[in-house]
């Protein structure tokens, strides 16, 4: 089937630079007194030391959470993996 074989939400990636324009917008609501939270897959998952969320998010709180995977072609795929949450408060 065409979804068989999903690996993204959109066209695009959202890359390293996508990442880096959020975190700024994040910034600018912030200043403005807007409160946020934002989800992201952990990197941390498949690479250890990548420390890009900790650094560009490094002025709010950051944490980690464990959240279950319920969707994929293998039972092996279904197992909790960790996300990070940022809050901007």
């Amino acid at each position: 089937s065409n979804t068989a074989a999903f690996t993204a939400y959109a066209k695009n990636a959202f890359n390293d630079d996508e990442q880096i324009r959020l975190a700024q917008f994040c910034e600018h609501i912030h200043a403005r007194q807007a409160k946020f939270i934002l989800s992201n897959s952990d990197p941390k998952n498949t690479a250890e030391n990548d420390n890009f969320f900790d650094e560009l998010y490094r002025d709010y709180k950051l944490l980690r959470i464990n959240a279950s995977r319920t969707i994929s072609a293998s039972a092996k795929g279904r197992a909790k993996v960790s996300e990070i949450l940022v809050v901007g408060d």
